[in-house]
């Protein structure tokens, strides 16, 4: 007993001692669940906020993944079918002037080559594999039955004809291919090399500016888990060859959600990771990738731990001062702690309008529920301004795919919708004309003797010409017309509530209007018009442009400078008016 006399000396046994003693221990105890219950409603937010971050930039990744493979399918599955480009054979001036065209509008195509059957290359950009056999490759076997998109694969016969890849290796293709038919017979196999960089080029474009200061990482995953990109910091870490076996499990188990997970890599770091597969969104086939992005566990939780220090700081500073003042205040602090209690609890069950009340009845007991109150306040505003900083990433994300999407779809040359935007505004017209009952008619335009234009005066001037004549077609059109530049010199319109007759009026006056003109420095151009009206129980939107576009043939073939029917008995029939 006396040892403990000695422990407690006569002072801290007085009733005010204990009181101050135990309304101490009352304060610390509320101030640090309160600190604990925000600090970890704060973690649990950030870490919410980091993970939908990372979903939204691996969803967009995955997507613009998605919508490239798509599009350069389709590419060369519209060259394979087109009606009139394969008529001179797969030799032909007009298939290497094609073929050319489309290497030159196509980011990141390292090759495109024309094979017979028999697997002999005919025509190819740069002339690379000329008559080269590539009869056991994927592409060409799997293109001779059907479209086809090979999975990632490093250069082979085009190895030593090309520059190495950036990372000093032989490059890497994703090829597509498609059969070439005629009368139901194949007559040869079209082939596209995309250049690997093209992915490199979309994942950067989407990763935010303060990515290298996170410590982002991006990585495309094939099928089987191995890495076949990875970003720019990812190459220069330790696992630049082979990919995390944590982030290849998460891509197996979750790829198909969207979700987040964390990881670990070789070397035992830790990550936040999130995962979207690249679905097959019209491709023939799909390929299996999935998209990673992947933030330092530490980094992603950096806002999460210093929020939680604070709140204990913040905490232990409450609770100094409800010690301070227990000891002058102790029996008149015993209601509010209760109250202060209850309000925390309140902050606990994560109420909506729920904080600590500044109390009264003296200035201690206002003291105290004044630091904790702000102390709450301090919290919450650091976590209005998370969310604040979120919306913003958000916003800047949404607006970087909203003008990814006006470029796929507008000519910058011209500035006038290119196919893809075309095609989407023609299925419009045509579901709407079908809709009404009305008529729907097509201009295929093309400038004359557009190659004598470059030859003579310069691709610059070509260009000028090329942007003359757009500005004259929409110039002269409705506004409810569409304009649109299918590649080269080659533009189409589309005249909603236009029969025949009206489009043939439309045409002859466009040609009449496009001759007058004065192109400097190139003087005056002249232009082919086809002209087709869509026959609403047979046509659909390739048929009508397919007819459109051999009355454009026709047209130049009668002499240029002038418009065509693709019916030849509605034009014979206008002609005798």
């Amino acid at each position: 007993m006396s040892a403990g006399v000695r422990i407690f000396p006569h002072g801290l046994r007085s009733f005010r001692s204990q009181v101050a003693l135990g309304f101490g221990g009352l304060a610390v105890a509320v101030a640090v669940t309160l600190s604990l219950t925000l600090g970890s409603m704060f973690a649990d937010k950030s870490e919410r906020d980091e993970a939908a971050d990372l979903r939204t930039i691996a969803n967009n990744a995955a997507k613009v993944l998605s919508d490239g493979l798509s599009i350069r399918s389709r590419q060369v599955e519209s060259l394979a079918n087109s009606p009139t480009l394969w008529s001179d054979g797969l030799k032909s001036d007009r298939v290497a002037q094609t073929i050319a065209r489309s290497h030159s509008l196509t980011p990141h195509s390292a090759w495109i080559g024309v094979v017979s059957p028999d697997g002999v290359v005919q025509t190819a950009t740069d002339r690379l594999l000329l008559g080269v056999n590539v009869g056991e490759r994927p592409w060409f076997q799997e293109g001779r039955q059907k479209t086809h998109v090979g999975d990632v694969h490093a250069a082979k016969l085009l190895a030593s004809l090309l520059p190495r890849g950036t990372d000093g290796g032989p490059q890497r293709f994703v090829d597509f291919s498609s059969p070439i038919l005629r009368d139901g017979q194949l007559i040869g196999v079209i082939g596209m090399h995309g250049s690997w960089e093209w992915a490199r080029s979309v994942v950067e474009s989407l990763l935010p500016d303060d990515a290298q200061a996170r410590g982002l990482e991006v990585f495309v995953l094939a099928r089987d888990g191995q890495v076949i990109y990875a970003s720019r910091r990812a190459e220069r870490s330790s696992e630049t060859a082979t990919p995390s076996p944590a982030a290849s499990t998460a891509t197996a188990a979750s790829a198909a959600s969207g979700s987040t997970s964390f990881t670990r890599d070789a070397n035992g770091a830790e990550f936040l990771a999130g995962i979207a597969k690249v679905k097959a969104h019209a491709v023939p086939v799909d390929l299996g990738w999935s998209v990673v992005a992947r933030e330092p566990a530490a980094v992603a939780l950096a806002a999460a731990h210093e929020g939680i220090k604070r709140s204990l700081l913040f905490g232990l500073l409450a609770s100094l001062a409800a010690c301070a003042l227990g000891w002058v205040m102790a029996e008149r602090l015993t209601r509010p702690l209760r109250e202060i209690v209850a309000a925390a609890k309140r902050v606990e069950d994560g109420e909506r309008d729920a904080g600590i009340p500044q109390l009264g009845g003296s200035s201690e007991v206002t003291q105290l529920s004044t630091a904790l109150a702000g102390m709450t306040a301090k919290l919450v505003s650091a976590n209005v301004e998370l969310e604040s900083r979120v919306k913003e990433r958000t916003a800047a994300l949404e607006q970087a795919n909203a003008e990814l999407d006006r470029q796929a779809r507008i000519d910058p040359l011209t500035n006038v919708l290119n196919r893809r935007g075309m095609e989407e505004r023609f299925q419009h017209a045509l579901a709407s004309a079908r809709r009404r009952k009305t008529p729907l008619s097509v201009l295929m335009v093309d400038i004359d003797h557009f190659k004598r234009v470059n030859d003579t005066f310069g691709h610059d001037a070509g260009d000028v010409a090329l942007r003359a004549l757009a500005a004259t077609l929409t110039r002269r059109l409705r506004e409810t017309d569409v304009v649109a530049r299918l590649g080269g010199e080659e533009f189409v319109a589309i005249l909603p509530d236009t029969d025949a007759a009206q489009a043939r009026s439309v045409a002859d006056a466009l040609v009449v209007r496009v001759g007058e003109e004065l192109v400097e420095p190139v003087g005056r151009i002249t232009i082919s018009c086809g002209v087709a009206q869509v026959q609403m129980d047979a046509d659909d939107a390739q048929s009508v442009l397919r007819r459109a576009d051999e009355a454009l043939y026709r047209a130049k073939g009668e002499g240029r400078n002038r418009a065509s029917f693709a019916d030849t008995s509605i034009e014979l029939g206008a002609a005798t008016l």
